[in-house]
């Protein structure tokens, strides 16, 4: 719980508490609690410390941010791998729906065909067919609807098909250039 993707040292407060309770940390370096509970160095012992004095906690410092700084890369390169990966597989499915696209049309029409005989079949079963030849049948105007609404999402499907294909190759082409 106090590491960050299997690497880095404990959580600051955590080293605190172990640093205020050590005994091997002479008595003007532990800090003294006020009448608050705030935690307080000793004025002394921060002044008496040198600047240039390396602490013997450094190398640890500097190898627990690099730690840090590598787990962080590999996290975000890991994602960034995840989000390429499903860019080519919708790339690869829009290339191999534009090669076959006369077999989605099929489909599409048998799709069609399919609906319109229920559909005759419903009008059929109501009872709804037109009286005379002039008036239009229901069950046409359902067709027609149908229809425009199968058109549409062909269409549809055929224009995000050619952008993604006109992205790929865009993007192909960009990377060879650059």
């Amino acid at each position: 719980p106090y590491r960050w993707c299997c690497c880095g040292l404990r959580r600051k407060r955590c080293r605190q508490r172990k640093l205020r309770s050590s005994p091997s940390r002479p008595r003007s370096m532990r800090s003294s609690w006020s009448a608050r509970g705030a935690d307080m160095p000793d004025e002394e012992a921060c002044e008496s410390e040198t600047l240039l004095d390396v602490p013997e906690a450094t190398c640890t410092m500097i190898a627990d941010g690099f730690c840090r700084f590598l787990a962080l890369s590999i996290v975000i390169i890991a994602m960034l791998i995840v989000v390429c990966l499903l860019l080519l597989l919708l790339a690869h499915g829009a290339l191999r729906m534009k090669e076959n696209w006369s077999a989605y049309e099929a489909g599409l029409g048998r799709l069609q065909r399919m609906q319109d005989r229920v559909i005759d079949s419903l009008t059929r079963e109501f009872h709804m067919a037109a009286g005379n030849s002039t008036e239009r049948n229901a069950g046409d105007e359902i067709k027609e609807g149908y229809f425009a609404v199968f058109k549409n999402a062909e269409d549809t499907v055929w224009l995000v098909v050619n952008s993604i294909v006109t992205g790929l190759s865009g993007g192909i082409s960009f990377l060879a250039f650059v």
